[in-house]
């Protein structure tokens, strides 16, 4: 009989991606439509618009996007580290196999993204932008979220571990295998749309007054 605990992490995204022999970027900017592979982006400090431009086997170190506009583009075996930005457009972009790890950032907005095999660890992000993406073997990993929005967004097996989520809107979202147990929410916007998460035994009594509200029960003192 197969290991349970082994077959619900067959779609586990990498812990670490092994990036060698990066030609490191010495241009003065990105470029809309620029094809980069196996570049090292390092210590960039400028807000830049690189709008439908790949970007495979890359990493980026100490970066500081400032204004970063990168809709439509696609990232694939991708490394970000130790960077920071005020905010980040990556709308309609899509992520294959990418980690980013010690990141601090403002906005994240990707909303009609799609996020297949990534990992976001030890990150700091005020507002993350998921409206209408389509998420698929996602963790999260001692991360501090000030909000997370997955309305209308369609999650598979995506996860939590040692997170803090101060809202989540999951107004109008599917989802399927998201374990919500390794996030400790403050705040969750359209609780119908929890519907195939998985939660524990002291969360679901934190959102019981949720869940009273949107079955529209009135609880009252005897």
């Amino acid at each position: 009989m197969p290991d349970p605990k082994r077959a619900a992490r067959v779609d586990e995204p990498p812990r670490r991606l092994e990036l060698t022999a990066l030609a490191r970027f010495e241009d003065e900017a990105l470029e809309p439509g620029g094809e980069y592979e196996s570049t090292l982006f390092a210590a960039l400090s400028a807000g830049f618009t690189a709008e439908r431009a790949t970007f495979l086997g890359c990493g980026f170190q100490r970066c500081e996007f400032g204004d970063a506009h990168l809709r439509h583009a696609r990232l694939s075996g991708c490394l970000v580290e130790d960077s920071s930005a005020a905010s980040l457009d990556l709308g309609d972009s899509s992520w294959h196999d990418v980690i980013l790890a010690g990141v601090r950032l403002g906005a994240l907005r990707a909303p009609g993204s799609t996020w297949a095999s990534v990992r976001l660890s030890d990150a700091k992000v005020d507002f993350i932008d998921l409206t209408a993406a389509k998420l698929d073997s996602v963790v999260f990993e001692r991360c501090v979220i000030g909000g997370l929005d997955l309305g209308d967004a369609r999650a598979t097996h995506v996860r939590f571990e040692g997170c803090r989520l101060d809202e989540l809107n999951v107004d109008g979202a599917r989802l399927t295998a998201v374990d919500l147990r390794g996030a400790e929410l403050a705040t969750v916007r359209g609780v119908a749309g929890l519907r195939g998460a998985v939660v524990g035994p002291g969360q679901l009594l934190d959102l019981a007054p949720f869940l009273a509200a949107a079955a529209g029960i009135v609880v009252r003192e005897a």
